[in-house]
C-alpha cells in the first residue's frame, strides 16, 4: 500500500498540515489554520481563545497552547479528536484547491510524520498513534463519498428532465462505471 508522509507546511504535502495557511470559518470566526481553531479550543469561552486566535502564525499558536500557564478546559481529553475532525472538515470542505489534492491522495496511507508528536504524528521512531493522518483518511473518505452522491443525483436529476423513466434512469446508471455502485444501491433502498 502507498504512503504519503507530510509534516511542515511548506513541504512535501504541506497542504496536510495543520500550520498551513487555508482560512476556514465556523460559527462565525475566521481561523488563518486550523492549528489556530486546534489551539484556540483548548480555552474555549475564556480570554485565553482570543489570544490564541490573535497570534500572527500557526507555530505561535502551538506554542501558546501547548503551555501549561494557561489553563485546559476540563473535557479537553474527551474533545480533542472531535475539535480536530470538526476542523479538519472546515479546512477542507472551504478550501476547493486542498480539498482536490486530499481526493487526489487515492487510498495511500497518511502519515503525519513528526518526530516529536507521538499522538497526532508517528513519532521518532515510527511508534506513534499518526492520529491526523487516521482523521485526514477519514474526512477523504467523507469527501469523497460527498462528491460520489453528488454525481449520483446529478445524473439522476438530469436523467429525470430529460425524461428517462425510474427502471431506464436506474438501469442506466447501474451500467456507468464511474459511480460507486455500492454507494448507488444503498441509496436505492
Amino acid at each position: 500500500m502507498k504512503t504519503i508522509k507530510f509534516w511542515t507546511p511548506k513541504g512535501f504535502n504541506g497542504f496536510m498540515s495543520n500550520f498551513y495557511e487555508a482560512p476556514f470559518m465556523l460559527n462565525g470566526v475566521i481561523y488563518p489554520t486550523n492549528e489556530h481553531f486546534f489551539q484556540s479550543q483548548k480555552f474555549t469561552g475564556t480570554r485565553a481563545e482570543q489570544y490564541i486566535l490573535m497570534l500572527p502564525t500557526a507555530a505561535e499558536t502551538a506554542k501558546e497552547g501547548k503551555s501549561r500557564a494557561l489553563p485546559l478546559r476540563k473535557d479537553w481529553e474527551e474533545v480533542k479528536e472531535t475539535v480536530m475532525l470538526t476542523g479538519l472538515r472546515a479546512k477542507f470542505a472551504q478550501n476547493e484547491e486542498i480539498r482536490k489534492k486530499l481526493l487526489d491522495t487515492g487510498d495511500a496511507v497518511l502519515i503525519e510524520n513528526s518526530p516529536y508528536d507521538y499522538y497526532w504524528g508517528c513519532g521518532r521512531d515510527g511508534s506513534g498513534k499518526n492520529r491526523l493522518g487516521i482523521l485526514l483518511m477519514q474526512i477523504r473518505k467523507e469527501l469523497l463519498l460527498e462528491k460520489d452522491t453528488q454525481y449520483i443525483n446529478d445524473a439522476f436529476n438530469e436523467m429525470r428532465s430529460l425524461g428517462f423513466t425510474a427502471k431506464e434512469i436506474i438501469e442506466t446508471l447501474d451500467e456507468d462505471e464511474n459511480i460507486n455502485h455500492d454507494l448507488f444501491k444503498s441509496l436505492l433502498l
